[in-house]
């Protein structure tokens, strides 16, 4: 028994000793209540919408984010569930949660993980160590285009003094059209007039998620069928600056009948991805400009932009 209590008390020393090893680190009485601050990457999120409902410049008050804060070596957190998952909330005066969160001591370093949304489809809590994902059909309306913007952010080395910066990446593709030139099947103002809706074919709504290193990967899987992107009160949009999608990265085989309008409710006019087919990589936005034909669509360009940074690579070309 004596050699027991004996080899306990040699772990319970070493352990201390390690946490102490570095001179800059004291465990102390010091509580610092842990706080967060949230950005996104390339805040641009929705080409068209409710702009009060967009989050184009912040996240939306009630939008909820899941959190795993940790310590880098040897600082304890006070206060986290069982878990270690936090979700907090945006609200007027700032990102708030239930949790009565502190950090204690000083001079070690926090980081944290988080995955936004807080909840997938399912109610269930986004994690980590989450394996799937799907992005809603029905991306008509602001929520729910919102809810499939599957983002993470990492960060590590933080000061506990300070708050935890968290500036979130997209995971998924983003796919937005802009009819550029309906007029040889039609007037501008009649084809505005008839507009009826238009769909993504072909695509893959779910997609298996996998942590690597400070970073989540989404990868579409499963079968494919469509995403409603938008209806008759996003015309001007389409014509303009655009209507947008969120889909996961996936590859979309050629001769698939990909972006569908629909004119006068009977009318429509399909573009098809060329022989050789196409690739939406996660973190990128694909702008297509068609020109409407009176037997389909024809390819004016596309754009391909990093959805964080901004950066262009513009591939032209004609395609039926």
């Amino acid at each position: 028994m004596q050699i027991k209590q004996f080899l306990i008390a040699v772990c319970i020393g070493t352990m201390f000793a390690a946490c102490s090893s570095r001179d800059d680190y004291s465990i102390e009485s010091t509580k610092h209540p842990l706080q967060i601050t949230v950005g996104i990457k390339g805040m641009q999120t929705r080409s068209s919408g409710n702009e009060s409902q967009l989050q184009n410049t912040d996240f939306l008050d009630g939008e909820a984010i899941s959190v795993f804060p940790d310590g880098v070596h040897c600082t304890m957190i006070e206060g986290l569930p069982e878990n270690g998952y936090v979700t907090y909330t945006k609200t007027p005066v700032g990102w708030t949660t239930d949790a009565d969160l502190y950090v204690l001591g000083s001079g070690d370093q926090l980081e944290a993980r988080a995955v936004y949304p807080a909840k997938d489809a399912s109610g269930n809590q986004m994690t980590w160590d989450a394996t799937s994902f799907a992005v809603q059909q029905d991306q008509s309306t602001d929520a729910n285009y919102r809810k499939s913007d599957l983002m993470y952010a990492f960060t590590t080395n933080v000061d506990p003094a300070n708050p935890i910066p968290l500036e979130f990446n997209h995971c998924m593709s983003k796919i937005t059209v802009i009819v550029e030139d309906p007029s040889e099947a039609y007037d501008l103002a009649d084809f505005k007039t008839g507009f009826s809706n238009l769909y993504l074919y072909g695509i893959m709504r779910n997609a298996t998620i996998s942590a690597t290193g400070a970073e989540l990967k989404a990868t579409g899987t499963g079968s494919t069928g469509y995403v409603y992107v938008c209806e008759s009160d996003a015309v001007e949009a389409l014509c303009t600056s655009g209507v947008s999608c969120i889909i996961p990265p996936q590859t979309v085989s050629g001769g698939t009948k990909m972006i569908g309008v629909y004119v006068d409710v009977d009318n429509g006019y399909k573009y098809t991805v060329p022989s050789g087919g196409v690739e939406f990589k996660g973190g990128y936005e694909y702008i297509y400009k068609l020109t409407l034909k009176k037997e389909g669509f024809s390819l004016s360009e596309i754009t391909i932009k990093s959805w964080q940074s901004g950066t262009e690579n513009p591939v032209e070309g004609e395609a039926r």
